[in-house]
């Protein structure tokens, strides 16, 4: 049976939905042309004074997919952060967005990434994030992961960021306007992403501009823990009465946030999209009552409103943020931030920010090493690295075909093509630069996921190389770029992914082992990796005993590279 209100969901105030983001972008401007300047090419957003602020402390950016407003732009401020970088709907904002809104907004205090925890946020903001280092930029990450709608340690897919990124916001905001340094502010934001948890129940679905409505959830069914662009949630159930309905949402919290007698509580209840404002102060009502029989007092503080949205769902989520002195007062700080409760702002008139662009030395892959200067990086050995992979190409599709989506043979294809076609012009001399030069080709060329770590490897390395007394640190710089991967992408030893045969092997070479002793620990890796779970990327969603019959093409992939690499 079809939802009541399908074709109501299909009506939307749309011109033409390639065009949503942009127009929206211009009506945002001109409702807070005081507080807000677009950076130009970019659906960037920052905050109007962005040069005075970023002198003057750290400047915080966050974004992701349009379609959850007032997040993120709603939050741009003094005592909030310092920009928003939109993506399209539901969709994460490109590398290059992430990369010019870093360089718009950095200061000689750094600059705090606040991320929600979805693969291709965490990716491409690395991915900037790197680059930005290689500029000499300081960049800090923290990633909130607030979602309790699915299990715990089930890989890293699950805890999403969703409308408790907020509260994180705003603690960062708070922080930085008092001055504190990057650490001790990316610090503040990472205990508050650590502390909030949240829980979301969806009446109705939402439906992307330009796209057939959903009927997945008819008149009288709900979903408990929907996500914000409608991915399913926990499970399904009829429709309850809102006092049950709290109930559920604040013992599913609770078994995470771990709430006690005399417990200071801050309560945000967030509007998805389509609910009423007066269900949501009856959701207010039952959540305070539900704090307060687990604390033995009313929450601290309570937020009812639009805060992260999903278009036009028909939903209600919770958050709840155990509270310290500092967080309440992080918390109560003064912000501009329209979005934020009881802010405001003057009106300006309207004023685009020229991108900045890289520096010169860091764009220029030459950097490190004048022409005739004696090799350092054996074209030779990239050659074997890119034919034994391109020669791996069958047996890493059937193995991809089996274990993943069967494109990790023809994406390592690619890349090793695209490399093989310009290692001629590679400057060999510098080992920094060469790196630089492949990881460019890599971005070039392969995409998907593959691509995208691989990328972090290479310019996490050259990052280390850059570092004063690591120019010839080949070990550590391999390490360095091994747990980039981790550290972006969330996974680890024992995921079943392409780090099962990298780690093993950075950690032989960091300490000390011959590169073939690491060749052999990258070997056995990536064959251990048939006896395990996925827990990351598509192989999250295979049966084990599918799994079980083939080892991770990428972590093969990696293992091939070092043996052609070495030339055995």
């Amino acid at each position: 049976m079809a939802a009541d209100n399908t074709s109501a969901n299909a009506k939307k105030w749309l011109n033409a939905p390639e065009n949503v983001v942009e127009e929206m972008v211009e009506g945002v401007i001109a409702a807070h042309a005081g507080q807000l300047v677009k950076l130009k090419g970019y659906n960037v957003l920052l905050h109007r004074n962005i040069d005075i602020l970023k002198q003057g402390q750290v400047t915080i950016l966050s974004g992701g997919g349009s379609g959850h407003e007032p997040a993120h732009a709603g939050y741009v401020g003094d005592g909030m952060i310092s920009g928003a970088i939109l993506g399209g709907v539901f969709a994460s904002p490109s590398i290059d967005a992430v990369l010019a809104a870093i360089r718009a907004a950095a200061g000689p205090h750094g600059v705090l990434l606040v991320v929600k925890n979805y693969t291709g946020d965490r990716i491409n903001f690395g991915q900037a994030a790197l680059i930005a280092q290689t500029e000499g930029i300081k960049v800090a990450t923290v990633i909130v992961a607030d979602d309790c709608a699915l299990p715990e340690g089930k890989g890293i897919t699950g805890g999403r960021g969703v409308a408790g990124t907020v509260l994180v916001h705003k603690v960062a905001g708070a922080a930085a306007r008092a001055g504190l340094p990057l650490e001790a502010v990316a610090a503040e934001a990472t205990n508050a992403a650590e502390t909030v948890k949240t829980l979301g129940v969806a009446m109705t679905t939402c439906t992307v501009p330009g796209t057939a409505p959903s009927d997945r959830l008819d008149s009288q069914t709900i979903e408990i823990g929907l996500g914000i662009h409608g991915e399913p949630g926990m499970k399904q159930s009829p429709l309850k009465p809102c006092d049950e309905l709290v109930d559920e949402m604040v013992e599913v919290i609770n078994s995470r946030a771990k709430l006690g007698a005399g417990d200071d509580v801050a309560v945000l209840v967030n509007n998805l999209g389509g609910t009423p404002t007066m269900e949501l102060y009856l959701v207010a009502r039952k959540a305070t009552l539900a704090v307060a029989a687990l604390t033995g007092s009313t929450p601290a503080r309570v937020y009812v409103g639009s805060f992260m949205t999903a278009l036009e769902m028909a939903g209600v989520s919770l958050s709840l943020l155990k509270l310290d002195p500092l967080l309440a007062a992080r918390l109560d700080a003064a912000t501009s931030a329209p979005a934020w409760p009881t802010t405001g702002g003057p009106v300006a008139p309207l004023a685009e920010l020229e991108p900045v662009s890289a520096p010169a030395d860091a764009a220029d892959v030459s950097t490190g090493g004048a022409a005739g200067d004696a090799a350092v990086v054996d074209r030779e050995a990239v050659r074997r690295v890119c034919q034994a992979l391109i020669a791996a190409e069958p047996k890493l599709t059937e193995w991809d075909q089996i274990a993943g989506d069967g494109d990790c043979g023809i994406t390592f294809q690619r890349g090793a093509e695209k490399i093989l076609s310009s290692v001629d012009s590679y400057p060999v001399s510098s080992a920094e630069a060469t790196l630089e030069a492949i990881a460019t080709d890599v971005s070039a060329s392969m995409g998907g996921t593959s691509g995208a770590l691989l990328e972090i490897f290479f310019r996490a390395a050259r990052v280390h190389l850059r570092a004063e007394g690591n120019a010839a640190d080949y070990r550590g710089a391999f390490s360095a770029g091994a747990n980039a991967i981790k550290d972006v992408g969330g996974a680890d030893a024992g995921y079943r992914t392409m780090l099962d045969a990298l780690l093993p092997a950075a950690a032989a070479l960091v300490d000390g082992a011959p590169l073939e002793a690491a060749i052999a620990a990258a070997e056995e890796g990536a064959e251990s990796t048939m006896k395990m779970e996925g827990l990351a990327g598509r192989s999250n969603y295979i049966r084990a005993e599918l799994l079980a019959t083939v080892p991770d093409p990428g972590a093969k992939a990696i293992a091939i590279a070092m043996r052609a690499f070495a030339g055995l």
